[in-house]
Order: C-alpha cells, then sequence, then structure tokens
C-alpha cells in the first residue's frame, strides 16, 4: 500500500502525519520547534521517525512526502534542505515548501487564496489559480499580528504608562506576573541590564488582558487583527487575485479567540477583500503537507480532502 507523509515543522512545535492516497491517516508524531535555521534538522527528523514507526513503516519506504519549514525562505533553500533531508533518509520523491503553504492547501481545498499565519511569528501567503506564489518576509519588520509582535506591544504599552506618555494598563501588572517579577521596574531592569527581550508566550498575556476588557490590551489586539488584514490583502493584490477566495486562518494566534484581534481582521478582510470567504483552520497544517505530497501523485478527490482534514484533527 502506498503511503505518504507530512511535515509541518514550524517554530514552536513540528507535527508529521502519514496517511494512505484514501485520506487515513495511519500514523502520527511531533516534536519541539522545527525551524532548521535554529535547530537543524533533526527535529524535524524525529517527528518524521515518531509517525513512521506509529504507521508501522520508515521513512524510506513512504512513497512521497510533503515538507513545509519554517525558515524556508530565500532562493537555493529547497535545494539545500532537500539534499539534506535525502541524507537524512527521507524518502527521495517530495516537496519542500515554506510553512504557510502547507496551512493554505490544508485550508483551501484547491490550494488557492491567501493564508495568514500568526503564531510565534507571522506570516502571509498567497497562491493563484495559475501557481504563482507569493509570501511575506517573516523577518520581524513590516508585519504585525504574531506572538512576537503582540509581546512587544505589550512591554512598550507598559513603557508608556511608566513614562506618562500612555494610559495606564493591566498589563504593567500582569507581564511581570507571569515572568515570576516583582513589578515593571524590575522586567526594565533585566531589559536593560541582562539583555532580556519579550517572550512571545507573553502574547497569551496580552490576549488574555484584552478579553478581560483592557483597553490598551484591546488596541494591541486589534491592531494585529488589522494588521494582519492588510498582509492578508497586499498579498492577493501582488498576484492580482480576484474575489472571491479563500482567506485561511491558521496558528494559536487566529485560534485564540481574542475578540478584539478577530473582529478587526473580519473588518479588514470585509472592507479590503469584499466577498472572500474567512476561514479558521481546525486541521493541523501537517494535513496540508500531506495533501502537497498527494498532489505529486495526482489529482486530489475533496472527499479525500475532507476525510484527511477530519482524520488529522482528532
Amino acid at each position: 500500500m502506498k503511503l505518504v507523509l507530512g511535515v509541518d515543522a514550524g517554530g514552536t512545535t513540528t507535527d508529521a502525519i502519514v496517511c494512505t492516497p484514501a485520506g487515513a491517516v495511519v500514523g502520527a508524531g511531533s516534536a519541539g520547534c522545527g525551524s532548521w535555521e535554529e535547530v537543524g534538522l533533526e527535529t524535524a527528523v524525529a517527528a518524521v521517525l515518531a509517525a513512521t514507526a506509529a504507521a508501522g513503516t520508515t521513512p524510506e519506504r513512504v512513497h512521497a512526502a510533503g515538507l513545509a519549514l519554517a525558515g524556508v525562505d530565500w532562493p537555493g533553500d529547497e535545494e539545500l534542505l532537500s539534499e539534506a533531508l535525502r541524507a537524512a533518509g527521507m524518502p527521495r520523491r517530495h516537496v519542500v515548501v515554506n510553512d504557510a503553504f502547507a496551512a493554505l492547501r490544508a485550508g483551501s481545498p484547491e490550494g488557492v487564496g491567501v493564508v495568514s499565519c500568526a503564531g510565534t511569528g507571522c506570516i502571509t501567503a498567497a497562491r493563484s489559480p495559475d501557481g504563482r506564489v507569493f509570501r511575506t518576509l517573516a523577518v520581524g519588520y513590516g508585519e504585525l499580528g504574531g506572538s512576537w509582535e503582540l509581546a512587544r506591544e505589550g512591554v512598550h504599552a507598559m513603557a508608556r504608562a511608566r513614562h506618562g506618555t500612555g494610559p495606564p494598563t493591566a498589563l504593567s501588572e500582569r507581564i511581570p506576573q507571569a515572568l515570576g517579577l516583582p513589578d515593571a521596574d524590575a522586567l526594565f531592569r533585566a531589559i536593560a541590564r541582562e539583555d532580556y527581550h519579550p517572550e512571545p508566550s507573553l502574547a497569551r498575556v496580552v490576549l488574555a488582558a484584552a478579553a478581560d476588557g483592557d483597553s490598551v490590551a484591546v488596541q494591541i489586539a486589534a491592531a494585529g487583527g488589522d494588521g494582519l488584514a492588510r498582509s492578508a490583502a497586499a498579498a492577493a493584490a501582488r498576484l492580482e487575485l480576484e474575489p472571491p477566495f479563500l482567506v485561511i486562518r491558521s496558528g494559536g494566534v487566529h485560534r485564540a479567540g481574542c475578540v478584539a484581534l478577530d473582529d478587526a481582521f473580519a473588518a479588514g478582510v470585509a472592507d479590503l477583500l469584499p466577498g472572500c470567504e474567512v476561514r479558521l483552520l481546525e486541521a493541523p497544517p501537517a494535513a496540508g503537507a500531506a495533501l502537497l505530497a498527494l498532489d505529486r501523485l495526482g489529482p486530489v478527490a475533496p472527499a479525500v480532502h475532507h476525510r484527511l482534514l477530519a482524520e488529522a484533527a482528532r
């Protein structure tokens, strides 16, 4: 029986699944941060070995693989990583893409449209019906809405409150508490003296404060949602996509359920991309990576797409 492999290696976690051409998931595995620029390929390989072992096979016996890796950003990355993955025992028939495109493939049955990925960082990617693609830089500049950006904006708000140039905010107490620090000044001392940088996990504190009605946190969350919507519209414009098409939301920030961020994103898409449907991706993006592998075997029927996403989400 032919089996295909899908791997989604992101900045926080790595997931791998093995499935049949009919979309039945027969094995899964996970590991930690899979950004090859930070940790190499060892984490991705570990997740693959766990998934293939659960399926009762080995990577060499898998017929095709879709490998969606954070950090596949520049010309030559695909070829470089393909060679390294082959050397590590991965299937010879495979496709290597940036992890955003796995989320888009999972969320869009035709693989066409725009995906807004907001997790540890943020990236927006798009694919046209004729196969052209575009993606944002994902280097922390020119984009807003990922955990890094939300955390940084939360600390900026604390500093403005401390200086008196901005309104008081519950973040001045909540963020130090989350870090086990006594007060805001202890955090700023750590930044000044200990080279501390706000951690992306602090985004949860900002979004929770927004949910509790802190006006400053609400503004930060809404600005993040609006920024993500603007990136989605810009990506669509670069490929001259004509609405309607799907706009997929993926990543922990989009799944956090923050009303201020969600409403701002929806309003931005409605204004900038009228007629486009917004969908939240519930299935793991590894399912999209597996679909990219199935694409190499031939057209994927809608029933296969639906079954694979349903089984991967369990």
